[in-house]
């Protein structure tokens, strides 16, 4: 049970993560990268779905993991946000 609590909460944090990176891809016309980010966010979302629909785990636990997991995703696109910050005010 537990590894599949973490299994759900990876997979929506990279979710989150992936959906994040793919507005800062936008906003700053990354063209080359929308095509490989959607695909992650496609294969985790699938994913998400896959183990939602077929888990053993109470609702509650799906419900906690799913969140924790969103939760960390938006930590680490803040991340990932300040770097490309970073980058782009050292180049420019």
């Amino acid at each position: 049970m537990i590894t599949l609590f973490f299994i759900q909460m990876l997979a929506s944090a990279g979710y989150v993560s992936f959906r994040s990176m793919q507005v800062i891809n936008i906003t700053n016309n990354q063209w080359w990268m929308i095509l490989p980010t959607s695909l992650c966010i496609a294969l985790c979302e699938v994913y998400v779905i896959h183990m939602i629909a077929t888990s053993d785990l109470d609702k509650v636990w799906l419900v906690l993991s799913t969140g924790t997991g969103g939760a960390i995703g938006c930590f680490v696109a803040m991340w990932v946000s300040r770097i490309f910050k970073k980058e782009s005010s050292s180049s420019g």
